[in-house]
């Protein structure tokens, strides 16, 4: 007996129709998807065709083969076929196949370079193949299950197997093990970020996930339409929420990294939905087909794999919510501790058409043998989990342990088609509730609260700063509100926005900026230069050219401090230095700068402008009076500095604290003294006061400036780190940092290990940086040529290995400095294997500049790639020789072995004695030593017999004179 298909002709034409209306609705929402996107939803609609075409004579198959199962629900028990997942399985893997070659040729999100197209072609690939062979996997596993009735063993591990592609592919081309963790839960963490890496733990949970879901929707099943009606409202859900990510997304394509990954989600669940949807019909009250195993495994591996490739794995165990309970409910049942018959279905009353609550057969608790049963059975009854009946023989039996059967205990008897839309209503229930829950954050609340008000909230803000500290994914989301709050053209919310943006920066740092598109900038630009005729529908009206102005100085004024504070990044954020670049070309009316603002934003001390000790900043702008300070900031300002100057073993936290204060008060200290003399205080003991504090201010500042840096990540400048940030030399722009001591060391005076660089001369430029290294290359080279003779015929075999180890480390340098400025000679000496030699020292030292040739002066630094390169090289040689001279040195340890000294060149290893941080003293001749920034390459002079210091070269060095042997 034939069968017909499950879908007429307008219904086909129906699921064609919405196909359409997707293809047209899903661009026009501004998701950037391109013809992929339209491809996965033309094969949906195929899919949904051809498994209802194709379905009849799967059924006929099947019936004909025997693979039938008995409906228990309904009068007379009728046969129909068994195992109709497979016709689903085979259509959706078709449509995947189909799919393949449109998801690897399709052009990728804009934005993303044209170079990264193979290596992102491959990774899609990747990731699809690998997460097909997991379905297929799972989908012969479900057949061979109907067929050979598998036992609970195998339907535990097979899966746990064939989960391998996927977890691979995922660990090869995403790899991210971080976990973000609930509010509540952030204190407890280190430093109070709100994620975590858990590592291999992570691929353990979901290979897990896979498990869970592959037997969650096999669990939950008994009645016609359940299995297929929840796959297909988990696998809907699913789709709304990447929908509502991608949406939400769709100005930062090319910068946010999970929108590839919701695409591929949807790729993915599209056309399962599709082929699913003629099962779903067959499968209803009366049912015609069973979906059987084959169907539940497929259904639970498309959700996991869509899960786990769309980096929502927690979001999909939201939308898992009933079938973890009913997982939980059936505990008792499942590990043995109350009698579980084979069949858990509800019980079916052919007179009355209804189920009802079926339950365990009868057994004496008293004599159960495990003091868990009997344990479990008292909780289930004191605490009214599950209907318990007894007999007169004092047997017990308990309701199966289902969610089917709770929900017909609580309503009491159901017709099975009423059931089955009680079930799937609590399911899509659920799923809307999650999705509410999971689009609707503590974030949106924030944002809400920040930037719908009529004035600043400053506590929402500082929370969103803290959230995005914690977590720098959620930066895109944030400026995407902030952008449309620019569009709305209303001005509170256009200066709320701005007020938002400037506290963000300054928390953060550079990373906010990073997420700064063009479209971003471009905003900001037309806030910046509004045109006279732009008039913004306003909330609070205010004169318009007033309005216009107040935006227009605090856009100028953001831009050039971010400007400012990351000039070295000037490569990474060309967005930001792009708009910056066409407003100065303008010749916009830039507002003067405040030198307190740049001791505010976090990550701002690696600019070079920014170093008190070295060369200004580039921009060229009027100076400002800062604002007085009233008497109560006086007396915090005053307390600060006295606890800074007055205790040595001061906490990190309050030295970090008072020393931001310190910095941030200086110039409104002299404005508030130069205010003093203005109004005649000359002789008033407040202005004497007011000096004293000054003088003590100052005292302290330059000590610690002096020799200290900024700690990494820090919103000021704190030299309380022993940690310097370096710089490659692809980012060099100016002199960087200073040699670093403890700050806690120069508050109690103890600079006995390293002589502190000249407290009222600047730091020379590279330019006279990069010609005292070569300088010095050259003296050292002389030494190393008057000691190598005696160094052979040493007896200390290990002392002469540890210098030649040194030496050979400087040939590194050496080599950069050819292929810097020979990159003919630098080719043929990589080929021959030749590592160094003195003549060839000798030769590229006294050929290289560091300028062009015709800069004889060598004003001129050469930031060319070759120029870079060749300046490294340099840095890196010195550094090799000064480890050759420190190894010769009796205080230096005898037993350094050759990889220390590679060490050497390492920017995050720990010198090797001599010093703090990453400085070294080493004595070059009887009267001098340098002292040495390893990584930065800045160097300083300490007479060794007056104690004096200096930056300039000194004379014998420069003329090459005295080229005595190391101490």
């Amino acid at each position: 007996m034939s069968s017909s298909p499950p879908l007429g002709r307008s219904a086909q034409i129906a699921v064609i129709a919405v196909a359409g209306v997707l293809c047209a609705a899903v661009p026009a929402s501004g998701i950037q998807c391109g013809t992929e996107m339209m491809a996965s939803i033309a094969l949906a609609a195929l899919a949904c065709i051809i498994a209802n075409r194709t379905l009849p004579s799967t059924l006929d198959s099947l019936r004909r083969a025997g693979i039938c199962g008995k409906d228990l629900n309904k009068k007379g028990h009728p046969e129909i076929p068994e195992a109709a997942g497979v016709c689903v399985g085979a259509v959706y893997c078709l449509a995947l196949s189909l799919f393949l070659p449109f998801h690897m040729m399709c052009s990728s999100p804009q934005g993303i370079p044209m170079d990264e197209a193979e290596l992102m072609s491959q990774r899609k690939a990747s990731l699809f193949m690998g997460s097909l062979l997991s379905i297929n996997a799972m989908c012969f596993l479900g057949f061979a299950d109907n067929v050979l009735d598998l036992p609970w063993r195998i339907k535990l591990i097979i899966p746990t197997v064939a989960t391998l592609p996927l977890l691979l592919v995922y660990y090869s081309s995403i790899g991210n093990t971080w976990v973000l963790l609930p509010d509540f839960l952030r204190p407890y963490l280190p430093e109070g970020h709100g994620a975590i890496d858990i590592g291999v733990l992570y691929y353990v949970f979901l290979s897990l996930l896979s498990v869970f879901c592959t037997n969650a929707i096999n669990i939950l099943a008994g009645i016609n339409g359940l299995e297929v009606g929840q796959s297909m409202v988990l696998a809907i859900s699913l789709i709304l929420n990447d929908l509502l990510q991608l949406y939400r997304h769709a100005q930062q394509a090319a910068t946010w990294p999970p929108y590839e990954s919701h695409l591929m989600s949807l790729y993915l669940l599209l056309p399962f939905v599709g082929a699913s949807f003629p099962l779903m019909v067959a499968n209803m009250y009366p049912a015609v087909a069973f979906v059987g195993d084959t169907y539940c495994y497929l259904a639970g591996m498309t959700l996991a794999a869509s899960g786990i490739l769309g980096q929502c794995s927690k979001t999909t165990l939201l939308f898992f919510g009933p079938q973890i309970f009913n997982f939980l409910y059936s505990v008792p049942q499942l590990f043995k501790l109350i009698p579980c018959p084979r069949h858990r279905l509800p019980h079916y009353n052919p007179k009355t058409d209804m189920l009802s609550v079926s339950y365990t057969p009868w057994f004496d608790p008293t004599k159960d043998p495990k003091p868990a049963g009997r344990l479990t059975l008292a909780v289930i009854r004191s605490l009214r989990l599950a209907k318990v009946e007894t007999n007169e023989k004092g047997e017990v039996r308990v309701q199966n342990l289902t969610l089917i059967n709770l929900a017909l205990w609580l309503k009491g008897d159901t017709h099975e088609d009423s059931l089955n839309r009680i079930l799937l209503s609590e399911f899509t229930s659920d799923c809307f509730l999650s999705i509410t829950m999971h689009h609707s954050s503590r974030l949106d609340t924030l944002l809400a609260a920040a930037l719908g008000g009529d004035s600043i909230n400053w506590d929402a803000n500082v929370a969103i700063c803290d959230m995005l500290s914690s977590c720098s994914s959620l930066i895109p989301e944030v400026l995407l509100e902030i952008r449309n709050g620019f569009e709305m053209g209303d001005s509170p919310n256009i200066q709320l926005c701005l007020t938002l943006l400037e506290m963000l920066v300054k928390n953060c740092g550079y990373i906010v900026c990073s997420y700064m598109t063009d479209g971003f900038m471009k905003d900001m630009y037309r806030l910046a230069s509004v045109p006279w005729w732009y008039q913004p529908q306003l909330k609070v009206r205010i004169p318009s050219g007033t309005e216009r102005k107040l935006i227009k100085a605090k856009v100028l004024s953001l831009v050039q401090e971010w400007c400012d504070a990351f000039i070295l990044r000037e490569g990474q954020l060309e967005s930001l230095f792009k708009a910056y670049k066409e407003l100065r070309r303008r010749k916009e009316p830039f507002p003067p700068r405040d030198e307190t603002v740049r001791f505010q934003i976090k990550g701002a001390e690696e600019s070079p402008a920014l170093n008190p000790n070295l060369a200004t900043t580039k921009h060229t702008t009027a100076e400002t009076k800062a604002m007085v300070l009233s008497p109560s900031e006086v007396e915090n300002l005053r307390n600060a500095v006295y606890e800074i100057y007055s205790t040595p073993n001061l906490p990190r936290k309050k030295f970090e604290a008072d020393y931001a204060e310190a910095c941030a008060g200086r110039s409104r200290l002299r404005a508030t003294i130069e205010r003093a003399f203005e109004d005649g205080k000359e002789d008033s003991s407040e202005l004497s006061d007011l000096l004293t504090l000054s003088d003590m201010l100052e005292e302290v500042l330059n000590r610690i400036q002096a020799t200290g840096s900024a700690t990494k990540g820090s919103s000021v400048l704190l030299p309380s780190s022993l940690k310097n940030p370096s710089k490659p030399a692809e980012e060099l722009e100016g002199p960087t940092a200073l040699p670093q001591v403890s700050a806690m060391d120069i508050l109690s005076g103890d600079l006995s290990q390293i002589p502190p660089p000249p407290p009222q001369e600047m730091a020379p430029d590279v330019a006279t940086q990069i010609e005292n290294d070569r300088l010095l290359a050259l003296y050292l080279q002389d030494q190393e040529d008057m000691r190598s003779a005696e160094l052979d015929g040493s007896r200390d075999a290990q002392l002469a290995g540890t210098w030649r180890q040194g030496y050979r480390a400087g040939a590194k340098g050496s080599l950069l400095i050819s292929e810097g400025t020979e990159p003919a000679v630098a080719t043929s000496r990589r080929q021959t294997g030749s590592v160094s030699n003195a003549p060839s020292h000798r030769i590229r030292l006294e050929s290289y500049s560091s300028g062009p040739p015709e800069a004889a002066d060598h004003d001129h630094v050469d930031h060319s790639a070759a120029g870079r390169k060749a300046y490294t090289g340099l840095r890196q040689m010195v550094n090799g020789m000064l480890l050759a001279r420190k190894t010769k040195s009796k205080e230096h340890d005898d037993n350094l072995e050759g990889d220390e000294a590679e060490g050497f060149l390492d920017d995050d290893s720990t010198p090797n004695g001599g010093g703090q941080g990453s400085s070294i003293v080493v004595p070059v001749s009887e009267e001098w030593s340098v002292v040495r920034d390893r990584s930065s390459g800045v160097s300083y002079w300490h007479n060794n017999n007056t104690g004096e210091t200096q930056w300039d070269l000194p004379e014998c060095i420069r003329k090459r004179e005295g080229a005595a042997p190391a101490e």
